[in-house]
């Protein structure tokens, strides 16, 4: 574990969570990574282990949940977007055949590039996912991490894949509300709920939105394009946890350091939280003109 290369440009890979080689949350010595280190700790032992344990995700599958973990994740820490975060969540077991809790797969990219090596660091967490499922022991798990790991800072030079803006702002043509309406819903939600305020003191408990996501995007599309428009829309805002549900329309966009109560939500199916499109706020003409000039410059 740890970084490749000068402290300018690095990618680090972790692992957490269940896995059946041992016979209860997995141990990983080698998690370095102050940054995975505190995503281990926020994302996993605080706030899956609370959202399990407090009984919000109920074992059984019910109308009020997602079926099971299979989420991607996306985790600006910086304002410039040079520090991320990209996860994998993943249904696992442990030994005992205990399957509450996920598998999580982590690479902190640090890097000027970084976001354009969302698709190609997504892609490489799939196969390592994969190849974790086929590990049958802890030596044959850690034989596939620490293989992921030699190759992990590849993903920095495979190719520009910008974020598909124009591509996630055109799919709302033709939706009700308008397209511009739609989008202007969007601003004045994350506007609300995620800008910094100076009623608001820590980056902890501010807000959370659910926005729409075309679907026929990837999940790496999806959040490399809500965050460039969340950075263009709220620039000063010192970083945000997306997540999303493989296979579901949408993404749901946290403060950097979300409480574990916000985390359940990515649980939570549309029927519960609805898209931000679709909540019909009074909105302000200026935000609504915002809107489409941007649609219109992103085009």
């Amino acid at each position: 574990m740890g970084g490749h290369g000068h402290d300018a440009q690095r990618v680090a890979l972790g692992a957490f969570g269940k896995h059946p080689g041992w016979e209860d949350h997995l141990e990983d010595p080698r998690l370095t990574s102050p940054a995975l280190i505190d995503a281990r700790r926020i994302l996993y032992a605080d706030g899956i282990r609370s959202n399990i344990e407090s009984g919000a995700w109920r074992a059984d599958a019910s109308a009020d949940q997602l079926e099971s973990f299979d989420h991607t994740l996306l985790w600006s820490l910086s304002t410039r977007d040079d520090i991320l975060i990209v996860g994998r969540v993943l249904p696992s077991a442990d030994a005992k055949g205990r399957d509450r809790y996920p598998l999580v797969l982590c690479a902190e990219l640090h890097a000027a590039g970084a976001v354009a090596a969302i698709p190609a660091t997504v892609r490489r967490l799939d196969a390592l996912a994969a190849a974790c499922a086929a590990a049958a022991t802890r030596d044959e798990f850690l034989a596939a991490i620490d293989e992921a790991r030699a190759g992990a800072p590849d993903v920095l030079f495979l190719g520009d894949d910008r974020p598909p803006v124009a591509r996630l702002l055109g799919a709302f043509h033709g939706a009700q509300p308008s397209a511009d309406e739609c989008l202007a819903r969007c601003l004045y939600a994350l506007q609300r709920e995620l800008a910094p305020t100076t009623d608001r003191r820590s980056a902890s408990g501010t807000g959370h939105v659910r926005l729409p996501v075309p679907e026929d995007f990837s999940d790496a599309h999806a959040l490399s394009a809500w965050l460039a428009v969340i950075r263009w829309w709220i620039p000063a805002l010192r970083g945000v946890l997306l997540v999303t549900p493989r296979g579901r329309p949408w993404v749901d966009a946290l403060v950097p350091i979300p409480l574990p109560s916000q985390l359940a939500c990515i649980r939570a199916p549309a029927a519960l939280v609805p898209l931000v499109c679709d909540v019909p706020y009074n909105l302000d003409p200026d935000i609504i003109t915002r809107a489409h000039e941007f649609a219109s410059q992103a085009r």
